[in-house]
């Protein structure tokens, strides 16, 4: 996925609704993700949006194909792709850590007689 290039005046609307919503943000775009603002998103294998906060639960993007509307909408289910902020791809959860099974040395075994 391509990132989507933000106009100035696209910048502009972003930071008008970031200074009128500004108190309401959550730290983290969606809780048990690891969205961060500036991220590209598609949507539905359809349309591209760009992070610009996290709001009551929500992404808050900007959506450039719908005339530049701000939503905040739930769209963790329905993302299809994501590219980080320097052009990377990358998945909306952290892989889970992997367990590693190590024996303990027992002793006693395959040791020289």
């Amino acid at each position: 996925m391509e990132r989507l290039t933000i106009s100035p005046e696209q910048q502009t609307i972003i930071d008008t609704f970031k200074a009128e919503q500004g108190s309401t943000f959550d730290p983290e775009p969606a809780e048990g993700t690891n969205l961060i603002e500036g991220d590209d998103l598609e949507v539905d294998n359809s349309w591209k949006v760009r992070v610009i906060a996290g709001q009551w639960g929500c992404v808050a993007c900007i959506i450039p194909e719908w005339g530049d509307i701000i939503l905040p909408i739930g769209l963790v289910p329905y993302i299809t792709d994501r590219a980080g902020p320097n052009g990377e791809t990358m998945p909306i959860y952290d892989p889970p850590d992997e367990e590693t099974d190590n024996p303990s040395d027992e002793g006693g075994e395959g040791g020289a007689p």
